[in-house]
């Protein structure tokens, strides 16, 4: 069960991450700071109440629950990404 609240910009931020096998990489494709981004994943993790990813000397790898996670993740950033660019059309008119 979560204990602390799903917070949408944390899954973004797992998603980048786990496409680019790097924090800063993924820091700044997202454009925010690294400690942001390691917050922000940190939360997540806190959330899922499991790590999603082991840090390296050299990047990140995902952990088993990190891969199982992923799938569902970025379905759902990519589902929010339509719906925003449909939502984004709409207030323009089209």
């Amino acid at each position: 069960l979560m204990q602390t609240p799903l917070i949408f910009d944390d899954l973004r931020a797992f998603v980048a991450l786990a496409q680019s096998d790097s924090i800063s990489k993924a820091a700044v494709k997202l454009r925010i700071a690294q400690p942001a981004l390691s917050r922000r994943l940190m939360r997540l993790e806190r959330c899922i109440g499991t790590p999603l990813i082991e840090r390296h000397a050299h990047g990140i790898t995902l952990t088993q629950a990190g891969h199982a996670f992923f799938e569902s993740a970025d379905r759902a950033v990519s589902m929010v990404a339509v719906l925003e660019r449909n939502l984004q059309s709409f207030a323009q008119g089209h």
